[in-house]
């Protein structure tokens, strides 16, 4: 996993997994981007799970080769 951007301001997170898809989460805000930053080096399902749990919505960004 790789955090590609985050937007405090407009509370977007962009996140790349194991493919090559860049997925951005709406309604972050900056204790949940601090989580996600402690749980970093842990698996994507950890990750995955305090994105859920804020009901956020993921979608593909784009697609980089």
């Amino acid at each position: 996993m790789e955090i590609i951007e985050y937007n405090e301001e407009e509370e977007t997170l962009s996140i790349r997994y194991n493919t090559k898809l860049i997925w951005r989460y709406s309604n972050i805000n900056k204790e949940t981007y601090d989580r996600v930053l402690f749980f970093n080096g842990d698996s994507d399902k950890i990750v995955k799970k305090v994105l859920r749990k804020k009901l956020t919505v993921g979608t593909n960004k784009e697609v980089k080769s």
